[in-house]
């Protein structure tokens, strides 16, 4: 996440990205929309400074208002300073677990399996299979490496893997947008008009 907050910031200020395309990069290696407003603050922050020191000939007054606001507060200028969390020097060994495992086979399979119950509970687990059918397949066809994912099959998840998980993490906002609109399974609508029994 480090990494992508560094190219993010530095690809705004040079102006190969926008703010949108920054935002969209970021929110795929997992940043929330806090630090994500807060990467890109900064780098536009950048880009006014930049420009305020390139036009000052012209507009002395702007640059000098900029400049003022940059002495007070350096860092908003610079690259958003990254949490002390992400910095820290536990090493990988110190934790009992692996802390991808943690993550991947555990917070983003426990969602996979909650949403899974959810339609049962609700009746929509056959509609919702077929929603998932193939639904991954376009990902798998493009073979990104930071993106590997299986196809989402009935039962339990055989074959998925850590890579696995960490893929459907990045496309768990993607992949579940259509859940809402899921109807009933066509099973439980016939059941719903049968008559009561007196």
């Amino acid at each position: 996440m480090s990494q992508a907050v560094k190219k993010a910031h530095q690809y705004m200020v040079c102006g190969i990205w926008t703010a949108t395309n920054c935002e969209s990069y970021l929110k795929v290696n997992g940043l929330n929309m806090k630090a994500i407003k807060s990467v890109i603050d900064h780098a536009a922050n950048e880009i006014i400074y930049k420009t305020a020191m390139e036009k000052r000939k012209d507009d002395n007054s702007t640059y000098n208002l900029i400049l003022d606001v940059m002495k007070n507060n350096p860092k908003s200028f610079q690259c958003w300073e990254l949490p002390s969390l992400w910095t820290k020097s536990t090493m990988l060994h110190q934790h009992i677990d692996a802390l991808m495992h943690l993550l991947m086979l555990g917070v983003q399979k426990t969602t996979m399996i909650k949403v899974k119950h959810w339609h049962i509970m609700r009746g929509s687990q056959t509609s919702f299979y077929n929603y998932s059918d193939g639904i991954l397949d376009s990902i798998q066809s493009l073979n990104l490496s930071w993106c590997k994912t299986v196809p989402y099959k009935k039962g339990k998840m055989g074959g998925w893997i850590s890579e696995s998980y960490l893929a459907m993490a990045r496309l768990n906002k993607w992949f579940y947008s259509g859940v809402n609109s899921i109807s009933y399974d066509k099973a439980v609508k016939e059941l719903d008009i049968l008559p009561r029994s007196s």
